[in-house]
């Protein structure tokens, strides 16, 4: 037999007709990723800036303070917006949200003694804040300390020395986006031959379930290598990240990724009769999937069970993991062989469920 007298390549030739008739799809499914790579990090913002402090000043306390207060508020982390001389006064404009926290400072000897209130409603910019407080201050009181000889503390920051929040947003973002492509395009599409009625005449074909499999899953294959593709290149041209590691080591990987995720993806469009059920469980799954995976928020900060979740059932912790190792550590295969081991499990094991449960849920 020829190469290309396989059936798979008729089977393709059906996908890719189908893709065709609905070219507005293909081109959100394309472009909505990209989109979204060039705004979610923008939105997913680590940095606080332009917090609003009122001081608490008295006459005797003021001119004492001038200097401290002029290092506050050249940080350009910081906005005096008033003054006021009492703590309850001050407390109504965080009440009336015109200011974000308090300052009331006191000179001790050489030492600046400070009453420091935050409203801590946006509980991780209350947090920041004070501890910038907390810096600009102690760094004050050392240089009013002349007599006192303090070492000299230097402060590295690996792999991210700008402390530029895209160098950890933007890599995890990019796995996050081709995760969810690949899952709702494969929950679709055998549910959608379902619905039309065409998947009774694709069993009668005289073609086996692997080659069913391998004609719905290549199409997106490659959809997704397309996008994330995409993706890398914004990522050095827009973002300015620099891809440390070996190129050769993060294909290898989102291959085996792309076709363990689009493996979840068929067995939920196998075990779902309608394209409604299968997009609510795909976009529950990728919920929990972001939730979990330390995208925004620290694995170490979970529950036990939160972190049993995200490091043995969440497929985008492995990839979050691996492209940040990759691309900002330079890691080799041996440091991330664990990811490697756990996506290929996840591979082999959504592929065999999804052939032996091809053509039992669907007839």
């Amino acid at each position: 037999m020829k190469l290309f007298d396989h059936p798979i390549w008729f089977l393709l030739n059906k996908e890719i007709i189908l893709i065709r008739k609905s070219v507005a799809v293909l081109v959100l499914a394309i472009l909505l990723p990209i989109i979204q790579l060039l705004v979610l990090p923008f939105a997913a913002r680590y940095e606080i800036s332009n917090i609003r402090l009122v001081i608490i000043s008295s006459s005797k306390d003021a001119n004492e303070n001038l200097s401290t207060l002029s290092k506050i508020h050249q940080s350009r982390l910081f906005n005096i917006v008033g003054e006021a001389p009492n703590f309850t006064i001050a407390k109504k404009l965080i009440d009336k949200g015109d200011a974000d926290g308090i300052i009331h400072l006191r000179r001790e000897f050489n030492t600046i003694n400070a009453f420091v209130a935050f409203d801590a409603i946006n509980m991780q910019k209350a947090v920041i804040a004070d501890a910038y407080l907390n810096s600009i201050l102690e760094m004050n009181n050392i240089e009013n300390q002349n007599n006192t000889i303090l070492p000299t503390t230097y402060i590295t920051m690996r792999y991210n020395p700008m402390m530029d929040y895209t160098y950890f947003t933007v890599p995890g973002i990019l796995a996050f986006l081709v995760t969810m492509l690949g899952v709702y395009l494969a929950a679709l599409t055998i549910t959608a031959e379902v619905e039309s009625g065409t998947i009774h005449q694709l069993f009668v074909t005289p073609v086996s379930k692997t080659t069913i499999l391998l004609s719905k899953q290549l199409p997106i294959f490659l959809i997704c290598v397309f996008v994330f593709s995409c993706g890398l290149i914004l990522m050095r041209y827009f973002y300015g990240i620099k891809i440390q590691g070996s190129i050769v080591l993060i294909y290898t990987f989102l291959f085996i990724y792309l076709f363990a995720i689009i493996g979840v993806g068929l067995v939920i469009s196998i075990l779902c009769k309608k394209t409604i059920e299968a997009t609510v469980i795909s976009f529950f799954l990728m919920l929990l999937s972001i939730l979990t995976c330390g995208l925004f928020f620290p694995r170490d900060t979970m529950p036990q069970f939160g972190q049993i979740i995200a490091d043995y059932l969440n497929p985008v912790t492995h990839f979050v993991e691996f492209q940040r190792s990759i691309i900002l550590k330079n890691c080799t295969f041996t440091q991330v062989s664990y990811n490697f081991l756990a996506i290929t499990i996840l591979c082999v094991i959504s592929n065999f469920v999804a052939y032996n449960l091809l053509g039992k849920n669907n007839r």
